[in-house]
C-alpha cells in the first residue's frame, strides 16, 4: 500500500515538473526571440522614420536653396538682361535719330 502511495506522489511530483518545464518552454523560452524580433522591428522603424524625416528636412533646406539659387540667378540675369536691353534700346533711338523718317502713305479705294 505504501509502494502505491509512494508511486502515485512520484508520478504526480513529475507531472506537477513536467507542466512547469512546459510552461517555462511556451511561456519563457519559445516567445523570447519572438519578442526579441519584434523589439528590433520596432528599433528598425524608429531608424527608418528617423533618416526619412531628415531626407525630407534635408530636402526642404535643398530646395530652399536651390529656389533662391535659381531665384538670385533670374534676378542677375535679367537685371543684366536689362540694362544690355536698356542700352541698346539708347543706342537705336539715338541712331534713329539721325535718320529720316519714313513716310506712310494711305490709300483710300474708289467705291463701286
Amino acid at each position: 500500500m505504501s509502494s502505491v502511495c509512494c508511486l502515485i506522489t512520484g508520478l504526480f511530483c513529475l507531472f506537477r515538473l513536467a507542466c512547469k518545464i512546459i510552461l517555462l518552454v511556451f511561456v519563457k523560452i519559445i516567445p523570447a526571440p519572438f519578442k526579441f524580433m519584434r523589439f528590433m522591428y520596432k528599433c528598425m522603424e524608429r531608424e527608418k522614420q528617423t533618416k526619412e524625416q531628415e531626407y525630407s528636412s534635408r530636402k526642404r533646406e535643398y530646395s530652399v536653396k536651390a529656389k533662391r539659387f535659381k531665384d538670385n540667378g533670374r534676378k542677375s540675369r535679367m537685371s543684366n538682361l536689362d540694362r544690355h536691353s536698356r542700352s541698346s534700346s539708347l543706342s537705336s533711338i539715338s541712331s534713329l535719330g539721325s535718320l529720316p523718317t519714313p513716310t506712310v502713305y494711305l490709300s483710300t479705294r474708289e467705291s463701286r
